[in-house]
């Protein structure tokens, strides 16, 4: 007869068999020396995955893999940053709106804002 296992078994069991995400990248790290022989010898990082996984040295997914190997243990990393401009692209001082209309040479002539004069029909 099979003992059953209690909730709280069941749970520790649960838990322990769960990866976070840290899992991962403690599993590249430990065998970053062997991933990156291996890939000098020519083998795949889908291969190394697969023979990894099969011996239960990962417990993610193949994606979270190869990216975790191509920024730990080839050293690309691929974030990207903004672009910040340079000191002389940025104004020394903020214009106001009266430089700004020196610089447009005033107000457009063919718009008049008027919120008291419209015609309701011609709304949409």
């Amino acid at each position: 007869m099979v003992a059953k296992k209690s909730l709280l078994e069941k749970l520790e069991v649960e838990r322990a068999s769960q990866s976070n995400s840290r899992n991962g990248v403690v599993s590249v790290l430990a065998h970053k020396g062997e991933i990156a022989e291996a890939l000098e010898r020519g083998f795949t990082v889908k291969k190394i995955y697969q023979i990894m996984a099969r011996d239960g040295e990962v417990s993610i997914s193949y994606q979270s893999f190869a990216r975790l190997v191509s920024i730990y243990v080839k050293g690309k990393n691929k974030k990207v940053t903004k672009k910040i401009d340079s000191p002389k692209n940025i104004d020394p001082e903020p214009k106001g709106i009266e430089q700004l209309l020196k610089k447009n040479k005033g107000p457009r002539p063919d718009h008049v804002y008027n919120p008291d004069n419209y015609d309701p029909d011609e709304l949409i």
